[in-house]
Parts: C-alpha cells; structure tokens; sequence
C-alpha cells in the first residue's frame, strides 16, 4: 500500500517540482541499484527492507517546503548550508503525518540528527541506511536542483562521497571499491544519459 501512496506522491511531484522529482527519484533508483548485490541480513536490519526503499525515494520530500527560497538569484549552496539541513525535519514532520511512521525514522537516521548533522554513528550499525546516505549524497553532488551551484562529474562526487567511509568498519575497501564502481557505471548510464 505505501508503494501506490508513494507513487502517487511522485507522480504529483513530477508535474509540479520536476526537478526535485528528478533529485528524488534518481536518489531512490541509485539506492536501489547500490543494495542489489549486497546481501542482506535480516538479522542486522533495523528497519523491514521496503522500508529502507520507501526512505530512499521519500528522503528529500522536505524540500518542497524550502523550494522558493532553493531558485533565489542569490542563492549559495555554501551559504545557505542551515536552511538545506531543514529539509531533513520537514520530511520526516511530512512523512510522521501521512502514515509512513517508518521510513520517517529511516529519514531522520540516514543524515543522523533531523538538522542533518551527521556522525555516522548509525551508519556504522546499518549497512543500509550507509548506502541510503552515499546515493542521496551522490545525487545531491550530480544532479541539477539548487540554483547557482556546480555539479561535480560522477568520479568526483563517488570520491567525495566515499571518503567519509574510507575507516569504516562497516563497508570494507574492496565493497567501497565495488561501490565507486556502480557509482560511475550509474552516472554514465543513467545521469549522463538523459
């Protein structure tokens, strides 16, 4: 049931947000694509597994509630860092109050602390709420949706993105290696082909 609620919801976006629909439906594909060769142990999951996809899709719907102040002329990616991080609570305000209780604690989880202040204390317990937070990043860095704000080419944002994982004890190298790779693949395929 969530799925058809969430499609709806997407559809609706498309129409009126086309680029944050963009921004959220590439950050769910990527996730999805990410996690389909790792294997899951249900035992070391916090959440039900549509869960995490649910989240992964829905993570950024908060930012419909700060879209006009994202196209002002003199908007700054850099400068406006607080406001950016006030997505993360009005999505999971948002998705707390339309019945996905859930994928809200998953939301809240994959930037740590609903001002999206992380420390990947979390990340480092949840293997998929890891992955949810390197595609959201990923396609933050890739993916035009703030004004004024350059995009990085795919191998620079897989950089960026995975050095704060480069110590983990959580994603070993040769999974960060495999990582950076579907990464790129995912660019190519996907982001530049458009």
């Amino acid at each position: 049931m969530k799925n058809t609620n969430r499609s709806k919801l997407l559809t609706t976006i498309k129409y009126f947000k086309p680029k944050l629909y963009k921004k959220m439906i590439f950050t769910g594909r990527l996730y999805e694509f990410l996690i389909r060769k790792i294997e899951i142990n249900p035992d070391k999951m916090t959440f039900n597994i549509k869960d995490y996809a649910e989240a992964a899709y829905l993570c950024n719907i908060g930012f419909l509630a700060l879209d006009e102040f994202l196209y002002l002329e003199n908007f700054n990616k850099s400068n406006s860092f607080e406001l950016i991080k006030e997505h993360v609570s009005r999505s999971v305000d948002y998705l707390e109050n339309n019945k996905f209780e859930e994928v809200a604690k998953i939301v809240k989880l994959h930037h740590e602390l609903p001002n999206g202040m992380g420390y990947f204390k979390i990340q480092n317990q949840d293997k998929l709420i890891a992955y949810l937070n390197i595609a959201d990043e990923y396609i933050d860095l890739t993916i035009d949706y703030y004004k004024n704000t350059p995009l990085q080419i795919g191998s620079t944002a897989s950089k960026i993105v995975l050095n704060k994982y480069k110590n983990s004890t959580l994603i070993q190298k040769d999974e960060l290696t495999e990582i950076e790779e579907d990464l790129n693949l995912f660019y190519g395929r996907y982001i530049l082909n458009v």
